[in-house]
């Protein structure tokens, strides 16, 4: 009797064993889906913000698309390079300078190349004109220019003598006595026997005595052909039109 108390005893406990293991498993399920029924957390509703920043890029925003254009604007459109494109502008905008002026003439017209001849013919239309500034320097010019290639010994004193003599007429046309003499006592001492200076030295003298050159040129004219006349030749060979009344004459005359 008693093995078979035993052993329903021991059934006895094995089923309580088992129950209360039966209760325990359907138990413990209940309390592992109470977090899962639980709200959904904060970390759970922050993970969505990445899904909508997705979107965005997949399809961007108007501010996106209304700032692209930006980026290609015209540097020019900022103030900055405003300014630097007006002083860039500034610096290489052409100006009237003497570099992109026509060449300027010489006071005279003649080009600093011409001939004597040329540039007695130009001095002679000057004193004419009552240019007289303008013909001092010509026949200055003539005086001290060397001679041409192709002017004789005898062209070359008749240019030489002839633009001292029309020197001395304009420095008295000009009101330079001082001037004057000191030409007429130079061609007393270097060039006494040249035939323009003892009409020069004539000229002086008259002119000293009536203080007017046209009664001055007056009295020496006669003396012109007898004394001039060979270097007078000489200059009308070269082109050079003077004439025996023509060698002493006041300006615009």
């Amino acid at each position: 009797m008693l093995p078979r108390i035993v052993g329903l005893v021991t059934i006895t406990i094995l089923v309580g064993l088992l129950s209360s293991g039966c209760q325990s498993s359907r138990t413990e399920p209940a309390a592992v889906a109470t977090p899962m029924a639980r709200a959904p957390s904060a970390p759970t509703l922050a993970a969505a913000p990445p899904t909508a920043t997705a979107a965005r890029v997949d399809q961007p925003s108007s501010a996106t698309a209304a700032a692209a254009p930006a980026a290609t604007r015209p540097a020019a459109l900022h103030p900055t390079s405003q300014a630097a494109s007006t002083t860039t502008t500034s610096q290489v905008a052409p100006t009237a300078t003497p570099h992109g002026a026509a060449p300027r003439a010489t006071p005279t017209g003649a080009a600093v190349s011409a001939s004597r001849t040329t540039l007695l013919k130009t001095a002679n239309t000057a004193y004419a004109g009552k240019a007289l500034s303008q013909a001092e320097t010509l026949y200055g010019r003539v005086i001290n220019a060397p001679p041409g290639a192709a002017e004789s010994p005898s062209q070359t004193r008749a240019l030489t003598d002839f633009a001292e003599f029309r020197l001395l007429l304009t420095l008295v046309s000009m009101g330079s006595d001082a001037r004057g003499q000191q030409l007429v006592q130079r061609l007393r001492s270097t060039n006494a026997d040249s035939p323009f200076t003892r009409l020069a030295s004539d000229f002086w003298d008259q002119y000293g005595m009536t203080a007017s050159l046209p009664a001055a040129c007056a009295s020496i004219t006669p003396e012109v052909s007898s004394q001039a006349t060979a270097a007078l030749g000489e200059l009308q060979r070269l082109g050079v039109a003077s004439s025996a009344r023509d060698v002493c004459t006041a300006p615009g005359t």
